[in-house]
C-alpha cells in the first residue's frame, strides 16, 4: 500500500484544517528574494495575533468596580471569574497543542481568536442583562453564567500559543530563535497595555453604552 492509500490516522484533524501539502522548493534566487519577506510576514502575523489575544483575555480587573457596585458581585464571585478563565486556559494550552501540531497555523490561531471574541461579546451581553440582578435576587445566576463563559474563553485563549510556537520553530533557526522568541513574547505586554487604554477610551468616547461595546457590563 502506498502512502497516499494509507487510512486516515487516528486523532487527525479535518482536511480543511490540516497542514497544507508542501510545495516544490523554489530555486536559490527565488528563496533569497522571498524568504526574508515571508519570515517578516509570519512573525508579524503571530505577534499581532497574540497581542490581540491579550486584548480580550481577562479584563475582569478593569471592571471590578462595575461588577461590585452595579451587579452586586461579591469578591468570591469576581475571583471565580478569573479563576475559571485561568484554569481553562492552562488545560487548553496542553490539549490544543496536540491539535495544533496537526493543524494549519494560518487557520488555527485566527479561529481561536474569533471564538474568544465571540465569548467576550456573550460575556458583555450577560453583564448587560444582569443589570439590577442583585436587587432582583438572581445575581448568583448571572455570576455563574459569566463564569461558564469565561471557561470557554479560556479554552479558546489556549489556541494562541501552540501555533505561534510552532511557527517560530519552523521559520527561525536555533541560533536566532532566542532573540525572535524574546521579541515575540513582548506581544502579551503590548496587548495587555492596549486593553486598558482601549477600555478607557471606549468609556470616554461612548459613555455607558460603550461598556457593552468594549466587553464590559453596563
Amino acid at each position: 500500500m502506498t502512502t497516499t492509500d494509507s487510512p486516515k490516522k487516528k486523532g487527525s484533524v479535518p482536511r480543511w484544517l490540516a497542514i497544507p501539502t508542501a510545495k516544490p522548493q523554489l530555486n536559490t534566487a527565488e528563496v533569497a528574494s522571498k524568504y526574508p519577506r515571508l519570515r517578516f510576514q509570519v512573525f508579524m502575523g503571530i505577534f499581532i495575533g497574540y497581542a490581540t489575544f491579550y486584548l480580550i483575555r481577562n479584563n475582569v480587573p478593569l471592571v471590578t468596580p462595575i461588577l461590585t457596585h452595579e451587579l452586586g458581585f461579591s469578591n468570591a464571585a469576581i475571583g471565580a471569574l478569573s479563576t475559571a478563565l485561568l484554569l481553562a486556559y492552562g488545560f487548553s494550552k496542553f490539549f490544543t497543542a496536540m491539535i495544533s501540531d496537526r493543524s494549519n497555523a494560518r487557520l488555527f490561531l485566527p479561529i481561536g481568536l474569533v471564538l474568544s471574541g465571540i465569548a467576550n461579546v456573550l460575556l458583555a451581553i450577560a453583564g448587560y442583562m444582569g443589570s439590577g440582578a442583585a436587587a432582583a435576587g438572581y445575581g448568583a445566576a448571572i455570576a455563574s453564567t459569566m463564569a461558564a463563559i469565561m471557561v470557554f474563553n479560556g479554552i479558546f485563549q489556549g489556541m494562541g500559543w501552540p501555533p505561534s510556537g510552532r511557527v517560530l520553530v519552523n521559520w527561525f533557526s536555533t541560533s536566532e530563535r532566542g532573540s525572535k522568541v524574546s521579541l515575540w513574547n513582548t506581544a502579551h505586554n503590548v496587548g495587555g497595555a492596549l486593553s486598558g487604554l482601549l477600555v478607557a477610551w471606549g468609556f470616554t468616547l461612548f459613555g455607558k453604552p460603550g461598556r457593552l461595546l468594549f466587553g464590559s457590563p453596563p
